[in-house]
């Protein structure tokens, strides 16, 4: 690197200043790439050595990522637990480490699935839920394409794609209150008689009614 230095500067005592100011950098520099170069293999090292930790971290936040969803599309599910409290159901209980999508209430209680798995499914108020991201995706003219959709969300969509519908929710800054309001007001008599029927179904497979999850201290 001096000898570049050589050739654009003078060979004044200004022009030495500048090389000795050239050289720091360019040693500087090689120097932070060469920390640089050590830290990345350290991690690629680490994700070999330890190839559990790493997938056991990436399936937490797919976990969570699934839970958040069914939150935001009001889904119901097959625990004793109401949906809003499976984060803490899951992150309490190591056995119960997956949580499934299934379409209808009769699939989610009417087959067989893993012990470690929480079934969920839309109600009808995540038909108002979907009326509102679809009203929504509508007026922000966003890019289907980028998404993997096609206007009009479906609930297959929800159901089979939910990641695709997922990213909308989050980069459209779509959650809120005001989803839950629309699903409360044009889907409220629907969501009774659901509660009715998914009550009676229940309590014909001895399951008891969702609640609220509370610390072990506060039961």
């Amino acid at each position: 690197m001096g000898i570049v230095a050589d050739y654009l500067l003078p060979c004044t005592k200004e022009g030495g200043a500048v090389r000795k100011s050239i050289q720091l950098f360019f040693e500087t520099f090689a120097l932070f790439a060469l920390a640089l170069a050590f830290i990345g293999a350290f991690i690629l090292v680490y994700n070999v050595v330890n190839p559990s930790e790493n997938e056991s971290s990436q399936s937490e936040i797919l976990l969570s990522r699934r839970i958040h969803f069914a939150q935001i599309m009001m889904f119901d599910n097959n625990s004793d637990y109401s949906t809003n409290s499976l984060e803490y159901l899951t992150t309490s209980s190591e056995s119960l480490n997956e949580i499934v999508f299934v379409k209808t209430w009769h699939e989610g209680l009417g087959e067989d699935f893993p012990s470690n798995a929480i079934v969920a499914w839309p109600t009808p108020m995540s038909e108002g839920i979907l009326m509102y991201l679809n009203s929504r995706a509508l007026r922000r003219n966003i890019d289907w394409d980028y998404y993997g959709l096609a206007y009009p969300i479906t609930i297959d969509d929800v159901i089979l794609r939910w990641e695709q519908v997922y990213k909308i929710w989050i980069r459209e800054n779509a959650c809120g209150n005001s989803a839950r309001e629309i699903a409360k007001y044009y889907f409220a008599e629907e969501h009774s008689e659901y509660q009715v029927e998914i009550a009676e179904a229940r309590q014909e497979r001895g399951i008891p009614e969702p609640r609220l999850w509370r610390p072990p201290w506060e039961e």
